[in-house]
């Protein structure tokens, strides 16, 4: 894998308030089903950003870094989901 961890099982859902999520102790994820309706990469930065959290639990420094490496253009994506998340109010 990019990241160097693989999730023991992936699932799609509807969710409402995240884009993912990450049981760091079952490697579980979960990713948001309205992803399929945005650009590939943001599917991969949430993707990269869950499997990321394998490695380091919160957001900190490590983390970032650790992104910044697998997916150094992440932050663009971010403001990119972000912005069309506002205009469209989809998730708050």
């Amino acid at each position: 894998t990019v990241v160097g961890k693989r999730a023991a099982h992936w699932r799609i859902r509807a969710m409402k308030t995240r884009w993912g999520s990450c049981n760091v102790r079952t490697a579980y994820i979960t990713l948001n089903l309205q992803l399929a309706q945005y650009d590939v990469r943001a599917l991969r930065y949430v993707m990269m950003h869950e499997l990321t959290h394998l490695w380091v639990r919160g957001h900190n420094a490590q983390f970032y870094a650790r992104m910044d490496r697998y997916f150094p253009d992440w932050r663009e994506i971010r403001k990119m989901l972000n912005t069309s998340v506002r205009e469209n109010s989809e998730i708050q």
